[in-house]
């Protein structure tokens, strides 16, 4: 009986502990699907509903800007923190992408760049620029998750310094102040061009980043309201 009793003893234990761990598995699922969304989480990439050709004006504004340093500038995010592009690049080279509100394409292509941002993110600093207010900044950077400062250009004065007329233009500025390079819109091959420059302009190691369903033809946005 004694046998009989710990072997009685031994599977309730077993089974309580099976229970418990039961119990676990459902109260995780059950607090993970009623948990807010994580912010750290890009969306996944949608298709631009209308394409956006790049023209030979875009491109020949930005043969007039690459080489050159790159303009100052001072702007609040959405957070109320200002920015000065030569206080920034202290802390190394940054990646400048241009969004306007309601744009589709600047939502298609912030996925992307949320990646590529990620897996740089020790070696490079990321701001958007975007033509509103810095509670536009704020909304816009929750609603698509943006891990990085969005800075506000209500009255597109950054905008216009860069040239830009569109958005999804992005720009990569060199830690002695010189924008090296100038996209007018953004693409598999053109994504994969920004992964290259930023890995050897801070020489770091080449980073995988997921581009399979990035466009195969280069798409700028929406025109800025210049």
């Amino acid at each position: 009986m004694t046998k009989l009793k710990k072997a009685m003893t031994a599977g309730s234990s077993v089974l309580l502990l099976l229970g418990s761990c039961v119990y676990c598995y459902i109260l995780l699922n059950i607090l993970s699907s009623e948990a807010p969304t994580n912010m750290s989480v890009p969306l996944q990439p949608v298709k631009p509903r209308v394409k956006h050709d790049v023209t030979p004006e875009m491109e020949l504004a930005i043969q007039r800007m690459e080489g050159k340093p790159a303009p100052e500038f001072s702007a609040s995010d959405g957070q109320n923190v200002m920015h000065r592009l030569a206080t920034e690049l202290i802390r190394g080279p940054i990646v400048l992408v241009f969004i306007k509100e309601g744009c589709p394409c600047s939502i298609a292509a912030q996925p992307y760049f949320e990646r590529i941002a990620h897996a740089y993110s020790t070696s490079v600093q990321f701001l958007g620029v975007i033509d509103g207010s810095p509670e536009v900044a704020r909304a816009w950077g929750e609603k698509y998750r943006v891990s990085f400062p969005i800075l506000a250009d209500e009255k597109l004065s950054i905008i216009r310094d860069y040239n830009i007329d569109s958005s999804a233009h992005v720009a990569f500025v060199k830690q002695d102040r010189t924008l090296v390079r100038l996209w007018p819109g953004f693409s598999k091959a053109m994504l994969a061009e920004l992964n290259v420059t930023i890995a050897t302009t801070t020489y770091s190691r080449l980073r995988q980043v997921n581009l399979v369903d990035a466009p195969s033809e280069l798409t700028t946005g929406c025109p800025f309201d210049l």
